[in-house]
């Protein structure tokens, strides 16, 4: 019988997913930005908001360089927003936070887990570019909609009549 210590996965699993939410926070800041400002494109560098140089490596690690660079673009000295910072830290503590409440329940679903963290994903860039811009992309609700199809009725044992429903 094969069995798994919690701890050494724990030790494991948590830090690996802060790591992974503080990616995407970083990359969900940059595509609200990107959207908002008409250069959204597959692929490119990140970039100063204000001078639009392209970032170095060391300048685009998720809050260390926000603290090095003291919340300043290393060129221009433009301001860097918090809420870049609090969203890199905000979606890692969602990651972890959606890991620990599923690895807690008695029977872990992938299917489900997978879904909340799409979903996830999904309210951060409502919530985020609704805030920054007043306005809510109905790309992002339609592609939620079809996501929620496809999740809910495709791989989870929901019927077509309770989502109707919901």
């Amino acid at each position: 019988m094969f069995c798994m210590d919690f701890e050494l996965v724990s030790s494991l699993v948590y830090p690996a997913l802060a790591v992974l939410g503080l990616l995407m926070g970083s990359y969900l800041n940059a595509w609200v930005w990107r959207v908002h400002a008409g250069q959204w494109r597959w692929g490119g560098r990140s970039m100063c908001i204000y001078c639009r140089r392209q970032l170095a490596w060391y300048e685009n690690i998720p809050l260390v360089s926000f603290v090095v660079l003291r919340g300043q673009c290393h060129t221009c000295r433009g301001v860097i927003p918090v809420s870049y910072f609090l969203t890199e830290l905000g979606v890692a503590l969602l990651f972890v936070g959606l890991t620990y409440w599923h690895l807690d329940i008695l029977v872990f679903d992938q299917w489900h887990y997978l879904r909340d963290l799409v979903f996830a994903i999904l309210l951060v860039v409502i919530f985020l570019y609704d805030l920054k811009y007043y306005e809510i992309l109905p790309g992002v609700v339609w592609a939620g909609s079809v996501l929620a199809l496809i999740f809910n009725y495709g791989a989870l044992p929901y019927s077509p009549l309770s989502l109707f429903v919901g």
